[in-house]
């Protein structure tokens, strides 16, 4: 594996050109700082949580319409917030966890995920405090519950446990998988489910293991 988070979650998504990619994280994070500057000065100087906040904050404000449902590619995201359009759709809930979650790295935010089954959220944890973050809707900051569907029973994000950021890189591998099964590429599919499993082992790895198990009579 390679680094850093943002190298690992580019490689899940098969990019190539990995320094393109960086260069464009550096670039958001560059601007954020100067949108910080021109508010209060130092960026260092307010509390993790409230820095979360505002980069949270500012990634909507550039890309209003940054969800995008059925792309989980961070490099697809990179890609849409490198344009200029300001209308453009940069993926779903966990190619925009991922950004925000390099992003707060890069900016010494203790920043985490939260995984309540077919979705991803940050946790921040700092300043004797706990926030939930849902990168997929615009007041998704502080958030305390969620329903993951229409009639589905709300989840108590606080009760969620706490998974490390390579569990973004496993999950971009078992999408990935998901995908290649779907097309019938068994060999490749079982090759990126064992990289997720490596890089972060979760429950909700094991419904594709069993029907690859099925498939390939392993």
């Amino acid at each position: 594996m390679k680094t850093t988070l943002t190298e690992n979650v580019l490689e899940a998504c098969g990019a190539s050109d990995i320094q393109h990619y960086l260069d464009i994280i550096d670039r958001l994070e560059e601007g954020f700082k100067e949108s910080i500057d021109q508010e209060q000065g130092r960026i260092y100087s307010s509390k993790k949580i409230a820095l979360g906040e505002k980069l949270f904050d500012y990634l909507w404000k550039l890309k209003p319409k940054r969800f995008l449902k059925d792309n989980y590619l961070l490099s697809h995201a990179l890609k849409e917030y490198h344009s200029d359009d300001p209308d453009a759709s940069c993926g779903n809930c966990l190619a925009l966890t991922a950004l925000y979650n390099i992003l707060a790295e890069k900016l010494d935010i203790p920043v985490s995920v939260l995984d309540p089954g077919n979705h991803v959220l940050s946790r921040i944890e700092a300043d004797d405090m706990s926030v939930n973050v849902d990168n997929s809707i615009i007041r998704g900051f502080g958030l305390e519950r969620i329903q993951l569907f229409e009639n589905h029973p709300w989840i108590d994000l606080d009760e969620l446990p706490t998974l490390p950021n390579k569990h973004l890189v496993a999950t971009t591998y078992f999408n990935s998988a998901e995908i290649a099964y779907c097309r019938g590429d068994i060999e490749y599919a079982w090759e990126l489910l064992d990289k997720a499993m490596n890089a972060s082992y979760h429950s909700s790895f094991t419904a594709l293991e069993s029907a690859l198990r099925r498939l390939s009579d392993y």
